[in-house]
């Protein structure tokens, strides 16, 4: 009782911005928007949790909106 869609000519571009123990700067987060941007990301897949706002963060977060990918954000 379901979907699950596959593209067979999807291109994964993986940038891992946070350590095996979950734990990561907003930096590197901020450096990992840039960097999906740049290189042509489609989709943002924003699995992770974060204690305080950022502005920086923010902006990123807006630009790669801009630039035409697609956000998806955990919640919970």
């Amino acid at each position: 009782v379901g979907m699950v869609g596959l593209d067979h000519y999807a291109n994964i571009l993986p940038v891992k911005v946070i350590d095996k123990k979950g734990r990561g700067s907003t930096q590197n987060i901020i450096a990992g928007f840039y960097y999906a941007i740049d290189n042509g990301a489609d989709i943002i897949n924003m699995s992770y949790g974060a204690d305080k706002k950022s502005k920086l963060e923010e902006d990123a977060i807006w630009a790669a909106h801009e630039a035409g990918i697609l956000l998806v954000a955990a919640a919970g």
